[in-house]
């Protein structure tokens, strides 16, 4: 059976979901990002591949929080 590789955007995704999760049970300064690569499945080194710094995956993730809260505001605007 052929394995299929996710792309770099899937990767984002499930390493923001990760760290949504975490950071949701400790707290931001309290989770390493050695912690939320492991729960991505990836390595640390892939996980600064993407996000640089633990402060670029901070930025990352409050912009996807916004995004969410702004769609539910526009979806309840429309309703």
């Amino acid at each position: 059976m052929p394995t299929t590789r996710m792309t770099a955007e899937e990767r984002r995704t499930q390493i923001l979901d990760a760290a949504t999760s975490l950071v949701a049970q400790r707290g931001f300064d309290a989770t390493p990002t050695l912690a939320i690569a492991e729960a991505a499945g990836i390595s640390h080194a892939y996980l600064f591949r993407l996000f640089p710094s633990k402060e670029d995956l901070a930025v990352a993730l409050v912009a996807r929080c916004n995004a969410r809260v702004h769609e539910r505001f526009a979806h309840a605007a429309r309703a």
